[in-house]
C-alpha cells in the first residue's frame, strides 16, 4: 500500500546529527529521506518531492543557502516549505536565511518535542495554505464556467432563434406566391444553421484540444484532404463575401504532422482571415516546406489588421475584439487559440506578423526531431 505519510528530508553533513533526526523522525510518524550534502539533496527533492525539507547552512557548497535558492529558481519545487538548521544563532544570521525563503530557522542544540513542534507547524501552514489555493481555484474555474455558459447560451441561441422564426414564416404561408421573398427567408434559416454548426463544431475542437486529441504521432499526410479540403469548405461558407483566395504551395511538399489537429489550425486561420476581409478582398495562403516534415503556413489578408498593444490577447480563449460589423460577432472567438495550441504541442508556434496592410498570421511547424518516430 502507498505510504501517505508525511515525509521529510534531511539534509546535514554531520553523520551522527543526521541519524538522530531520523531516528526522532521515525518515531514521530514521518516518512525520512537524508542527504549528506547539498547535491544530495536536490536530487531527491526533484525525485521525491518532499513535504517539508530541514537543511543545515553550514555545509561544503552548495551549503544551506544555496541549495534554498536552487530551489528557489524551480517553480514547481520552490512552494515546498524549508526550514534551516543551523548552529548559527545571531539576529542578522536569522533574517538572512528567512530571506533567502526559509519557512522557519532552528538552532543547535534544540528540544526534540520543540523541533516536532515546527515540523507540525509548517506543514500546517502549507496545508491551509493548499486549501486556501485549492479555494481560489475553484473559485475561478466556477467564474469561467459561467462566462463560458453565458458565452455559448449567447452564441447559440442567435442563429437557432434566426433559424426558426425564419422556418415558421416560411411554414404560415404569408407571402402570397410571393417565391422570391419566401427562397429569401429559406436562405436565412440555412445560413443560420451553417452557423450552428460552426459553432457546434467550435465546442468540439475545444474539446479536443483539452483533452490532447490535436496533437498526436506525426505522420504523413494528404494535403488535399487536409489542407485543400478545408480550405474549400471554409470558402464555402463566406462565398457571398466574394473574397479571393489565392493558395500557394511549395511543389514536392511532404508534411509529417497530427492530421485532424493540422486541419483544424489551417480552417481556423483562414476562417479568420475571410471573416476580417472586406467583400471583394483578397486572401493569400502560402505552404512552405521547413525541413523534414515541418511547415512554414502564411495568411495574409486586406483587413483592417491587428493593433501590436492586442496581439496577445487576440490568442486567449473566447477573445472578442472591437467589431465594426456586428456579423462578425458570431463565431466563439477561438479561431487563434486552436491553432496556437495545436502548433506549440508540436514545439513550433502562431504569431502575428508585420504587415503594410491587413493582417498576416504564420504558423510554423518544426523539423521532425531525427529521433523521433514518425507514425
Amino acid at each position: 500500500m502507498e505510504d501517505r505519510r508525511p515525509s521529510v528530508l534531511v539534509i546535514d553533513d554531520d553523520g551522527s546529527l543526521l541519524l538522530g533526526l531520523q531516528a526522532i523522525l521515525t518515531r514521530a510518524g514521518y516518512g525520512v529521506l537524508t542527504a549528506s550534502n547539498g547535491d544530495e539533496g536536490l536530487r531527491l527533492v526533484e525525485e521525491k518531492c518532499p513535504d517539508v525539507i530541514v537543511c543545515d547552512i553550514m555545509m561544503p557548497p552548495p551549503n544551506g543557502i544555496e541549495v534554498r535558492r536552487s530551489l528557489a529558481r524551480n517553480p514547481e519545487l520552490n512552494s515546498i516549505p524549508f526550514i534551516f538548521l543551523t548552529a548559527r544563532v545571531s539576529q542578522s544570521d536569522k533574517v538572512h536565511g528567512i530571506d533567502s525563503g526559509a519557512d522557519d530557522y532552528i538552532t543547535k542544540p534544540f528540544d526534540r518535542e520543540e523541533f516536532l513542534a515546527r515540523i507540525r507547524a509548517v506543514l500546517r501552514r502549507a496545508d491551509l495554505s493548499r486549501q486556501q489555493g485549492r479555494v481560489e481555484a475553484e473559485a475561478q474555474m466556477e467564474e469561467l464556467r459561467r462566462v463560458i455558459s453565458r458565452v455559448v447560451t449567447q452564441k447559440l441561441r442567435t442563429p437557432l432563434n434566426r433559424v426558426l422564426q425564419a422556418v415558421e414564416a416560411v411554414l404560415s404561408d404569408r407571402f402570397d406566391g410571393d417565391l422570391a421573398r419566401q427562397q429569401a427567408f429559406i436562405q436565412t434559416a440555412l445560413d443560420n444553421a451553417y452557423l450552428l454548426h460552426d459553432l457546434i463544431d467550435d465546442l468540439l475542437v475545444l474539446a479536443d484540444l483539452d483533452e490532447g486529441r490535436l496533437g498526436g504521432p506525426r505522420q504523413a499526410i494528404d494535403l488535399r484532404s487536409s489542407f485543400h479540403g478545408p480550405i474549400e469548405r471554409v470558402k464555402q461558407r463566406w462565398e457571398t463575401r466574394q473574397v479571393e483566395i489565392t493558395v500557394d504551395v511549395q511543389p514536392d511538399i511532404a508534411l509529417l504532422v497530427p492530421a485532424h489537429g493540422f486541419s483544424q489550425a489551417v480552417c481556423r486561420l483562414v476562417d479568420n482571415a475571410l471573416k476580417f476581409s472586406p467583400e471583394g478582398g483578397e486572401v493569400n495562403v502560402t505552404l512552405a516546406a521547413n525541413g523534414h516534415g515541418g511547415c512554414v503556413l502564411t495568411v495574409l489578408d486586406q483587413g483592417p489588421g491587428i493593433p501590436v498593444e492586442l496581439r496577445d490577447k487576440v490568442f486567449g480563449r473566447y477573445y472578442q475584439g472591437p467589431r465594426n460589423d456586428a456579423s462578425l460577432d458570431e463565431g466563439l472567438g477561438v479561431g487563434l487559440t486552436v491553432a496556437r495550441t495545436f502548433a506549440r504541442e508540436l514545439g513550433g508556434d502562431v504569431v502575428i506578423l508585420e504587415s503594410a496592410d491587413g493582417c498576416q498570421v504564420q504558423m510554423v511547424i518544426p523539423p521532425v526531431p531525427p529521433a523521433e518516430e514518425v507514425a
